[in-house]
């Protein structure tokens, strides 16, 4: 989380760069973005009033997930703690044919 001037703005996927108007962000290379996690964090900055068109990008390397795939996830690796979930997953993610 940021706070400017006691805003709070909380972050996971976009850099928080992006509240500086004179800086571009990028998600690069290998950086693994929940779209609707991403759409989000898009509304939350937009309603905010913090203008990102031309300065956001997102590099053409990285992977894009979606919900069902934590389903999947789900359905087939079942474990006791869900911080084990996120491993797997991510390892799941780069091990797929």
């Amino acid at each position: 989380m940021v706070s400017i001037q006691g805003v709070k703005h909380k972050f996971h996927l976009i850099p928080s760069g992006i509240l500086n108007s004179n800086s571009k962000c990028v998600i690069g290379n290998g950086v693994v973005v929940h779209l609707r996690g991403l759409v989000a964090e898009l509304k939350s900055l937009k309603a905010s009033g913090i203008d990102y068109k031309d300065r956001f990008f997102i590099s053409d390397r990285a992977h894009i997930v979606f919900d069902f795939h934590q389903e999947v996830t789900d359905d087939n690796l079942k474990y006791k703690y869900q911080i084990c979930l996120v491993k797997v997953f991510i390892h799941y993610l780069y091990t797929l044919d």
